[in-house]
């Protein structure tokens, strides 16, 4: 459990580091399949930690795991319409 919590402290703070980074310093040239593939698991790994946290709400990580599972939806649907 702790472990789950301490990589996604590192997940957040490479995400916010991210953003800063492109809004300040210079932009990052990241595709929109690479971001959305970085919010499904930052999401995905949420949704775990809060369903796993008996002191915590769980229907939270539902939301958080089932907003990743339609994040991951959506691009797979990308993905084969760039192949197709």
């Amino acid at each position: 459990m702790k472990t789950l919590r301490k990589i996604n402290i590192v997940i957040a703070i490479i995400g916010l580091s991210a953003g800063l980074y492109n809004w300040f310093i210079h932009g990052i040239d990241l595709s929109f399949n690479a971001i959305t593939a970085f919010l499904i698991v930052m999401f995905f790994l949420f949704g775990m930690e809060y369903v796993l946290d008996k002191e915590r709400k769980s229907k939270l990580g539902y939301g958080y795991i089932i907003t990743s599972l339609i994040l991951f939806s959506l691009l797979l649907i990308d993905l084969f319409r760039k192949v197709i």
